[in-house]
């Protein structure tokens, strides 16, 4: 099969789930050890609660507003995205919610329940366009494609949403 192999010292493994677990504990999660799996349980078996991504949602609320900033610029002269990086942006925060959400569940994340879960706001000819431009941009490659303002602002909006709801 293909695997990952990764490397991390202790202390930089537990400084990430301190203060980003939605970084590490999925991986943690389905990860296979080749050495010390007492370790390894050990650190699958640390407890989260909201409060565990706080930097996150500080972070995201940041970022919302440079986002907004963005489109609204590029909303003053088209209907579509000039600036790719928003979209890149939106969909990475919304793939870090979704799995909080999982992570604090107890649930399994997938690349279908993603989408699934995005349908909800957008339709699929627009999902399949924002996250093809997500990987796009996460690639360091170029993309052509035209993204309407309204659908990045659906998606902006979602995420607003989901983070107040993961405040509460």
């Amino acid at each position: 099969g293909n695997y990952q192999v990764s490397i991390a010292t202790i202390k930089g493994i537990k400084k990430t789930i301190k203060y980003y677990p939605e970084l590490i504990l999925s991986r943690l999660a389905e990860a296979k050890t080749i050495m010390n799996p007492a370790l390894l349980e050990e650190l699958k078996e640390t407890k989260i609660n909201k409060a565990s991504f706080k930097e996150f949602i500080d972070d995201t609320k940041r970022i919302i507003k440079i986002n907004q900033g963005i489109i609204n610029l590029d909303k003053e002269s088209s209907k579509y995205l000039k600036h790719k990086k928003p979209i890149y942006s939106v969909i990475l925060r919304l793939r870090g919610l979704f799995l909080i959400k999982h992570l604090l569940t107890n649930k399994t994340y997938s690349k279908k329940d993603f989408k699934n879960w995005l349908l909800r706001v957008i339709s699929e000819e627009e999902f399949e366009k924002a996250f093809n431009l997500y990987k796009s941009s996460r690639d360091g490659k170029k993309n052509s494609i035209a993204l309407r303002i309204e659908t990045a602002e659906k998606l902006l909006k979602f995420l607003l949403e989901e983070l107040k709801y993961l405040e509460r």
